[in-house]
């Protein structure tokens, strides 16, 4: 699965790179994840800014590991895809 992962106020979330209308791969470009297929985009916190997709981005669950720093992106999603 791609992941897109954004920094925003000082803190870390992981997107699925696939778009909620039909699985393209979006990208981030000028402060927003474009989809390229029917040019949907997404905010930086993975909500709809311009549609066809019919719902956010989906999120995965992130932990920094405090020993070593490093960021480990789960499979599982924050919320469940409707």
């Amino acid at each position: 699965v791609g992941s897109e992962m954004c920094i925003r106020d000082s803190s870390l979330r992981a997107f699925d790179a696939r778009c909620t209308h039909l699985d393209c791969n979006v990208k981030w470009k000028k402060g927003a994840f474009l989809c390229p297929c029917h040019n949907g985009e997404f905010s930086s916190s993975g909500e709809v800014t311009r549609k066809p997709p019919p719902s956010p981005l989906n999120e995965f669950v992130i932990k920094v590991d405090d020993a070593s720093g490093a960021v480990v992106v789960y499979a599982d999603y924050l919320k469940k895809p409707a």
